[in-house]
């Protein structure tokens, strides 16, 4: 069966220090998702650090399902030059 899989992702508030974001997937044909929470904190123009945590749930042969015990917290730096 082909798997429809549809992805959201939604920023709130302005580009600014602190810039929340939520994506989100479903999957029509194994009814399974993932979750991804983050909040990117901007040190200066160059330095960003974000902060998120990831969900995934659904039945056990499912895309998401089959990484369902894979739920993470992460911490992320980012420097560009």
């Amino acid at each position: 069966m082909p798997s429809l899989v549809f992805f959201s992702r939604a920023s709130f508030g302005d580009e600014g220090q602190y810039q929340p974001e939520l994506r989100a997937s479903y999957n029509l044909a194994f009814h399974d998702y993932l979750i991804d929470f983050l909040v990117n904190y901007s040190l200066t123009d160059s330095m960003t650090l974000a902060l998120g945590a990831a969900f995934l749930n659904g039945p056990q042969h499912s895309i998401f399902g089959y990484f369902s015990q894979n739920d993470c917290v992460y911490l992320n730096f980012r420097y560009s030059f």
